[in-house]
């Protein structure tokens, strides 16, 4: 599978699959939004002539991210997991992508393009989760791991770390989370309506609603005051005075 090498303004070369073209990530070292077209992006070339010749043994800028689903050798299935869950990545659906990064990681634990998978979707979650799970004040209460570099290390102190007290302030980041990053218009509507219910906004009346009540005259009440009430007895018709001729008739 053919690769590109897209340089983030921070100085970072990362590699992504040819597939990300026109799509946007997040860069690993700084967090920034890097929009991949063909104007920024490059073919990947392997290791430059120049960097072997030097014989130095630092190591290269470049973050490897090939897309090919590990090795060539790997099954179809495997490889085409591992596109799935490079196109939720660049879809800014990390969650599910590392989901699926870390499925895979069960299957090929020592697979490259496998753990720069779930490290690159652990820094996105790092910089844009509303839950506020990967947050620094988060993190002090997990234990430290053994090797900081190591991605598998990292995520077992994030899976077996303390769970976030279930609060009111949670449920809302929770519900924001759903809302905006939620699989689905059908999850995203369902979001908005438990908040909307959480706040009080499907119950409680719009203040245009109660203006209009209040301003309203009640036209039923005065129609009501002119009709008489329903036991009064109706009045009497007064007599015709009889005049003198009359009576002789």
């Amino acid at each position: 599978m053919r690769r590109l090498v897209v340089q983030c303004s921070c100085g970072e070369r990362i590699q992504v699959p040819h597939s990300a073209l026109g799509k946007a990530g997040l860069c690993p070292s700084c967090g920034a939004t890097i929009y991949i077209s063909k104007d920024n992006a490059a073919p990947y070339r392997g290791t430059s002539a120049t960097s072997s010749r030097s014989g130095s043994s630092a190591p290269s800028s470049d973050r490897g991210w090939s897309g090919g689903g590990s090795a060539s050798d790997a099954p179809e299935d495997i490889r085409r997991r591992f596109a799935e869950g490079v196109d939720l990545y660049f879809a800014k659906r990390y969650s599910e992508a590392l989901v699926i990064f870390n499925s895979l990681a069960a299957v090929m634990p020592h697979d490259a393009d496998i753990q720069m998978g779930q490290t690159m979707c652990l820094g996105a979650l790092r910089k844009i989760s509303p839950l506020g799970i990967a947050q620094d004040g988060h993190f002090r209460g997990l234990p430290a791991p053994h090797n900081g570099n190591d991605p598998n290390d990292r995520l077992e102190s994030i899976l077996r770390g303390p769970t976030p007290a279930l609060d009111r302030d949670f449920f809302k980041r929770f519900l924001f989370d759903k809302m905006i990053y939620g699989h689905g218009d059908e999850v995203q509507m369902r979001a908005a309506e438990l908040a909307a219910k959480m706040f009080g906004f499907l119950d409680a009346p719009q203040p245009d609603e109660s203006a209009s009540a209040a301003s309203e005259p009640d036209i039923e009440d005065e129609e009501d005051e002119d009709e008489p009430p329903a036991y009064d007895l109706p009045r009497p018709t007064p007599f015709r005075r009889v005049a003198p001729d009359d009576s002789d008739r």
